[in-house]
């Protein structure tokens, strides 16, 4: 084992990961957690399509969580949703593996409200659940803004 480990320094000796090989860009193939994890991300640059997309799906996820119950608009709303938010995530984020953490949020609100409108109809969506999907939407807006 010692001549094998001197031709080849890294063979069974554990050292840690120190950096991302760059070459895998499937999610959960980085092992690396906290600020050390923030490189394994895309390294590409944000798509503009992809930006205007999404910031546009935010807009009627927004716009759907704020609306009364009995206002005339949210029926609409609700038709775009239910196309929007299925071509968005068959677009961004097929069988639910999304690359970018922005859009892991985003899928994560689109998938709360179709569940919702999938098992409630147009029932209101409640209070405690459109505080979360606040969150997200403006956790995503920033992560955007980082090209992330």
């Amino acid at each position: 084992m010692a001549s094998i480990q001197a031709q080849n320094p890294g063979i069974g000796v554990y050292g840690g990961l120190a950096a991302w090989d760059g070459e895998s860009a499937a999610v959960g193939s980085c092992s690396l957690a906290g600020e050390e994890g923030r490189e394994c991300g895309s390294t590409e640059p944000v798509n503009p399509k992809y930006v205007g997309d999404t910031t546009a799906l935010m807009d009627k996820l927004r716009l759907y969580t704020e609306l009364d119950a009995y206002d005339p608009q949210r029926m609409q709303v609700i038709k775009e949703l239910k196309v929007d938010g299925a071509a968005w995530a068959s677009k961004y984020a097929r069988g639910g593996a999304v690359r970018s953490a922005s859009g892991q949020k985003v899928y994560i609100a689109v998938d709360s409200v179709q569940g919702h409108l999938a098992s409630n109809g147009l029932a209101p969506y409640p209070a405690s659940k459109g505080r979360k999907l606040q969150q997200d939407l403006d956790d995503a807006t920033a992560l955007l803004a980082q090209g992330r």
